[in-house]
């Protein structure tokens, strides 16, 4: 997400510049597994887990005609994250008043399992290739957790679940189950497990989606008022 990391390192074995070559290099970060012909990554099978990430980078550098020259420069990558990334943030209306809310826990369940990302190679510059595409399988047996939100809100303030996951792209069904706690005078007077099944949007690659929750109005006050008093019955 644009930071600049700022590490150098080399291989593991030394490997040494040849004038006059164009070379093309490849990075791949927190892969489970990839799948290689000739030292060019073809597929990256990948295990999901909801925190570990995926990034991608792809760069040419072209020797210089005299490696004698000072200062042959670092190769750079550009590193793109193969995964989307996924978080929620909750809004309590100022129309809610005095009715507060805790949010205790939100889950995903149905994210993909698995997936297997196939690079998509240009056939004469490799710079800045993402244009892969997955397939996910499976669903998660375990629910993602996104953890709470921190502090009670109160009417007209917002607060975000302390965590973000990341998750296979694609069109996976998933069911979100947000526990909330209303709070009215000081104690929770109501604990509700609020359901959203998501069978319709397709997640893409680098891209952050941030949930929007805006939490359900408390509703009408219960009033009371008194109808009819009855006579007395019995006599004195």
């Amino acid at each position: 997400e644009g930071k600049d990391y700022g590490v150098a390192w080399t291989c593991d074995v030394a490997r040494f510049w040849t004038t006059n070559c164009d070379y093309n290099f490849y990075a791949v970060v927190d892969a489970d597994r990839v799948n290689a012909e000739n030292g060019v990554p073809k597929t990256i099978e990948y295990t999901a887990l909801g925190n570990n990430d995926l990034l991608y980078g792809a760069t040419v550098k072209t020797t210089r005609t005299n490696l004698a020259q000072p200062d042959v420069p670092l190769v750079a990558f550009t590193m793109q994250h193969l995964l989307s990334k996924i978080s929620f943030k909750f809004e309590n209306p100022a129309a809610n008043g005095d009715y507060s809310y805790n949010v205790t826990g939100v889950t995903v369940n149905g994210a993909y399992a698995s997936g297997v990302y196939t690079i998509a190679h240009a056939d004469t510059n490799i710079d800045g290739e993402y244009d892969g595409s997955w397939v996910g399988t499976d669903a998660m047996a375990t629910p993602l957790s996104f953890g709470a939100v921190s502090g009670t809100l109160k009417s007209g303030t917002q607060g975000a679940a302390a965590n973000s996951c990341v998750i296979i792209p694609g069109n996976p069904a998933l069911t979100i189950n947000v526990v909330v706690e209303t709070v009215f005078g000081g104690k929770v007077i109501n604990t509700k497990t609020h359901t959203l099944t998501v069978t319709d949007k397709t997640f893409a690659k680098n891209t952050h989606y941030n949930f929007a929750v805006t939490l359900p109005t408390a509703g009408t006050p219960i009033s009371f008022t008194i109808d009819t008093v009855d006579n007395f019955g019995g006599s004195a």
